[in-house]
């Protein structure tokens, strides 16, 4: 009886991921080759966003699933000592340290859009009383009040130029200097006055593109941007090339011990990859220069065909293999088990 319990409910869960997966595709499918008006008349086009963003969110779970996986996995390397501990401690202190430092990054990021973007709100606030008032319209709060918060909210503007905090750059310098001459220019002008509105506008508009320039530049500088910079350009875009430099050498290798010239069709491949290999070579086009000339028409003409052959191919594949996982053809993993 266990059994059959068993085998039902592993049932359900393959029926379950087939049914999502074929609606999803379904979906999808029709909501790119439908015409947008008719999507629109149906009522689909207003909910797609929503839709997609479902889709999106479970991907997101399964991302999810992947990093608890990844701790449950090396976790335990690490509290049982196992071997490979010390290369499963690297890289859950790599994987956290450099989720922490993008985290950072992403909210310094947004806090320093933030506050260039009260500036070009009260800006477009000034201008909107402006028109308002031109217009002689009824339905919106008084003049007087809306000049008075907006007089309050430029009161309580304070400038984000601090020593401590520009000293070490001298691009902070110029754009603080910028923007004290701006809030002078501000300062001159009556804000009580309805003629002033424009001028205000344009000034505070200046203002928020000069604060922008300032807070990424800032943000730029900032010590844990710079040690994310580091780990990111210094660290891990510097061992890629080498370990891809490690694998291009041994490729290199494998080739040279692998290729024999033991027919015409092997001749003709070592003669084009000798020639475009002498075309990438500075000394070697310096020689002839007829090589860059032939390298170009090698990797244009005839391996640009191929390559165009074999992406129509893939793309072919790649296609056949989407109706597969659609229709659930491609479900190993939930297949019946003896």
């Amino acid at each position: 009886m266990s059994g059959w319990n068993k085998e039902i409910k592993f049932n359900y869960r393959k029926g379950l991921v087939a049914v999502v997966t074929f609606l999803g595709g379904l979906y999808f499918f029709l909501e790119f080759i439908l015409p947008a008006r008719l999507l629109k008349a149906i009522g689909v086009a207003q909910y797609h966003e929503n839709i997609s963003n479902g889709f999106i969110s479970v991907g997101a779970m399964a991302l999810g699933l992947g990093l608890i996986n990844l701790f449950l996995t090396h976790g335990s390397r690490i509290l049982f000592k196992k071997k490979g501990s010390l290369n499963s401690f690297a890289l859950l202190f790599g994987l956290l340290l450099m989720m922490s430092l993008s985290l950072y990054e992403w909210v310094a990021g947004l806090n320093a859009a933030r506050a260039a973007d009260e500036l070009r709100l009260l800006s477009q606030f000034a201008r909107q009383i402006e028109k308002d008032i031109s217009s002689n319209r009824k339905d919106v709060p008084p003049a007087d009040f809306r000049m008075l918060k907006l007089k309050e909210s430029l009161d309580a503007y304070s400038s984000p130029c601090v020593a401590s905090d520009i000293s070490h750059s001298l691009k902070l310098i110029s754009f603080c200097k910028e923007m004290k001459a701006q809030e002078a220019e501000l300062d001159a002008i009556d804000i009580g006055r309805v003629e002033n509105l424009q001028s205000i506008s344009e000034v505070l508009s200046l203002m928020s593109a000069s604060r922008a320039k300032f807070e990424a530049e800032k943000h730029k500088n900032s010590n844990l941007v710079r040690l994310f910079v580091l780990l990111k350009e210094g660290f891990f875009i510097s061992l890629g090339a080498a370990m891809f430099s490690l694998l291009g050498f041994y490729i290199a290798v494998a080739a040279y011990r692998a290729f024999r010239v033991r027919s015409f069709e092997a001749a003709l491949m070592m003669l084009a990859a000798l020639i475009v290999m002498l075309g990438q070579m500075s000394f070697a086009s310096g020689i002839l220069d007829y090589f860059g000339e032939m390298r170009s028409w090698l990797m244009n003409i005839p391996n640009g065909a191929a390559f165009r052959a074999i992406r129509i191919g893939a793309a072919v594949a790649g296609l056949v293999l989407a109706f597969r996982m659609w229709f659930s053809i491609e479900s190993e993993s939930f297949s019946e088990r003896s």
